[in-house]
């Protein structure tokens, strides 16, 4: 997918602002409205008092109205004003509003799916010869009539070739329209993967036949065991293995088909403004265990404000939809059950026990159910007929120039990941809507996906009360190059699962960090969901230990809030522990002091980039601040600093307590890399501190070159 980003560059240069789309965490809401008349007109003068939208069945006030036609753009918009204790919609005010040029930037995408040639399956067309027999001339004469519609110079096209989950540039984005018309010829012509039409199931294990010879040699001429027992299990055999690869054929096809369009959408949601995919597609299988994918898909398509609309040839030049494939998928499983209720004994086949699975996948495998629903969800439309192109040019080329663009603040109490229908309604006579069907209640995060298991955590951390559940500990921290963070999270009172007749257990955590900046954006998440699964032998050292996570992050300097939060997804009440605290990221970090837990040998090859890594090996952190005294106590610092010149520098630690220094060590510094890092462990004796909170400096000195750091301990008895 790496071509993809990479060819997006170039237009994201335009695009020095994050787009307004829908953003559950300013609470504002943008969508794109198509509005017709019954004879299929562009309705162009609608006001704000005419349209009504409802989210989660909620009515809101239209903020903004704007239609915006090319690069002319009319405004009309509601002005607001809130006090304390209410928000009152005052008259509307037409008036001119200056416009972003970047939001005149208009990103049209063309992806197609390798389509087969001129003499695929045509008995599927009963002799019919549509569309010359070659579905592929009709998607080009679509798209080359598509590039002659008028569009002014701010209009950018790119060409893409989609196959088995991934994206190749064939085009990247330009106005030069020979180069796209050589693109989308050599896109459509393209000899890429193929997916095959879904062969015919086999029937029921029971109707194979078996040899009257072979069951007359069994016996009593039924053949209830020996060789006829032998054919019908060789029977069953070949018939399992047939359901399973075509079982696993749509699994790997329902997968494939809108993993690629997610990473599209989630990389145009760089851009602002409107943009549009035409998507020339063999057809869109979901199969039951992607359901949720495909909604996903759907959420972040109105999220990144992207518009799809989906031309399926399959449909459009033989009038032939795998409708007729599902339908045998069915009959296959309604036999498999009859049988079974005949039954009276005997193993359960392969069959028999996906009976639910096939009937459920019967439904999904027409695969122009979904393409209809990804198209009209997004606010789009499915072309399932090209034998008059130059209505289906003409209708998409209106939408693609112009459309009203509608602004509104829901109040979202709690982003607890349901979904939120939007429902939009013109009061005028015959007037048809086409919008986005609605958005997942979940914060925005920029270029990241929201996982189910992040669902519970968002929730808690909206949340109040602020919920108890999960005991951990969560830190930032600074060094030269980067900013690390730290989850430390106590197993002993973690949920356990015990399998005893495997003698094995588990457990399944999962953490979620979010870095807020000063207008409570959201700027960088880091989340993992951790399920473990170990033998009882070692349930007594897990409840013993602690799960510890490090990622290092990339944040500017400025002002933050960090907000941790902590499940224990084994719990029937979702336990969740949340933490939050401001902080500030420094512009230069010259030296970091860490507490040891552990240091493990290195990994193999190093990870340079890794801030925790050091010559010797990996340190694990320890945030717990009480450190043990007494006879032979030690206390282990984790150094890193970047000195200029490369050289190795003077180094104190120093313990404080109330202003007084109590004790010092100078351990040596070894010399710096080739960049001038340096990163080292050392051990210092404690044992004749008394117990007591003290404060652990580090002072590092070098010619005119000079740093600290502190952190702080409790040396307890």
């Amino acid at each position: 997918m790496r071509p993809f980003l990479i060819s997006l560059i170039a237009v994201a240069a335009f695009a020095q602002q994050q787009p307004p789309t829908i953003k559950a965490t300013s609470q504002e809401v943008l969508l794109d409205l198509v509005v017709r008349d019954k004879k299929g007109h562009l309705v162009k003068d609608l006001k704000p008092n005419e349209i009504n939208v409802t989210d989660d069945g909620v009515a809101q006030s239209i903020r903004s109205l704007r239609l915006r036609t090319g690069a002319e753009i009319s405004t009309i918009e509601t002005t607001t004003s809130t006090t304390t204790t209410a928000t009152t919609t005052q008259a509307q005010t037409p008036r001119a509003k200056p416009v972003n040029p970047l939001r005149d930037i208009r990103v049209v995408t063309f992806a197609f799916d390798p389509l087969p040639g001129p003499n695929f399956n045509n008995d599927r067309t009963n002799g019919s010869n549509a569309g010359g027999g070659d579905r592929r001339l009709l998607v080009k004469r679509v798209a080359e009539e598509l590039l002659k519609i008028d569009t002014d110079a701010n209009f950018y096209w790119g060409v893409f070739l989609m196959g088995r989950g991934r994206i190749n540039v064939v085009q990247p984005y330009t106005t030069d329209k020979e180069k796209l018309l050589a693109a989308v010829a050599k896109a459509v012509l393209s000899p890429g993967v193929v997916y095959a039409e879904q062969p015919d199931t086999l029937g029921p294990t029971q109707s194979v036949a078996v040899d009257p010879a072979a069951a007359a040699a069994g016996g009593r001429g039924s053949a209830p065991d020996g060789v006829g027992e032998a054919a019908k299990a060789a029977a069953e055999l070949t018939k399992a293995m047939v359901e399973f690869g075509l079982d696993s054929e749509r699994s790997l096809r329902s997968r494939d088909d809108f993993f690629a369009i997610e990473g599209m959408v989630r990389e145009l949601q760089r851009l602002p403004g409107r943009k549009t995919l035409v998507y020339f597609t063999k057809g869109i299988m979901v199969l039951p265990e992607y359901k949720a994918g495909f909604q996903n898909l759907i959420a972040a398509a109105n999220r990144a404000n992207v518009t799809i609309y989906c031309v399926d040839p399959a449909v459009a030049s033989t009038g032939f939809s795998n409708a007729g494939a599902g339908s045998r998928i069915l009959a296959g499983a309604a036999a498999d059950s009859a049988v079974n209720m005949r039954k009276r004994g005997g193993a359960v086949t392969r069959s028999e026990a996906t009976i639910i699975e096939h009937a459920e996948a019967s439904i999904t495998t027409n695969t122009h159910i979904a393409t209809m629903q990804l198209a009209e969800d997004t606010g789009g439309f499915a072309i399932a007929n090209l034998s008059n192109t130059e209505k289906i040019v003409h209708r998409l080329g209106e939408e693609i120039n112009t459309y009203y663009e509608l602004t509104y603040s829901p109040t979202i109490d709690a982003y607890d990941g349901h979904f939120r229908r939007i429902a939009v309604k013109v009061a005028r006579p015959d007037v048809r809507v086409q919008s986005r069907s609605g958005y997942f209640a979940l914060p925005y995060i920029p270029g990241q996906q929201v996982f189910s298991y992040e669902v519970p955590m968002l929730s808690a951390l909206t949340a109040k009360p602020v919920p108890k559940g999960v005991e951990f500990r969560a830190a930032v921290q600074f060094f030269p190059s980067t900013t690390a963070v730290v989850f430390d999270v106590p197993l002993k009172d973690v949920t356990i699962v015990k399998d005893s007749a495997a003698k094995t257990f588990r457990c399944n955590l999962a953490i979620l960090g979010l870095f807020k900046d000063s207008q409570g954006e959201i700027v960088k998440k880091v989340s993992r969901d951790v399920p473990v699964s170990n033998s009882f032998s070692n349930l007594e050292a897990t409840l013993a230990g602690h799960f510890i996570y490090t990622q290092q992050v990339s944040l500017a300097p400025g002002k933050y809030t960090f907000e941790a939060a902590v499940l224990d997804r084994e719990s029937d009440k979702l336990l969740t522990g949340v933490k939050k605290q401001s902080l500030v990221v420094p512009a230069s970090v010259p030296i970091a002091l860490t507490l040891v837990r552990k240091v493990t040998p290195p990994r193999l090859p190093p990870d340079a980039e890794d801030p925790f890594e050091f010559p010797g090996g990996r340190v694990t952190p320890e945030l717990k601040e009480a450190i043990s005294g007494g006879k032979g106590a030690t206390l282990d610092l984790y150094l890193v600093a970047q000195i200029p010149g490369g050289m190795a520098g003077g180094l104190a630690i120093d313990f404080m307590q109330d202003g007084k220094l109590i004790a010092r060590s100078e351990p040596k510094l070894p010399a710096a890399d080739a960049s001038g890092r340096v990163a080292y462990v050392t051990t210092l004796p404690v044992d004749s501190l008394k117990p007591g909170p003290y404060e652990v400096w580090a002072r590092l000195s070098q010619g005119a070159f000079a740093a600290q750091e502190r952190i702080f301990i409790d040396i307890i008895k």
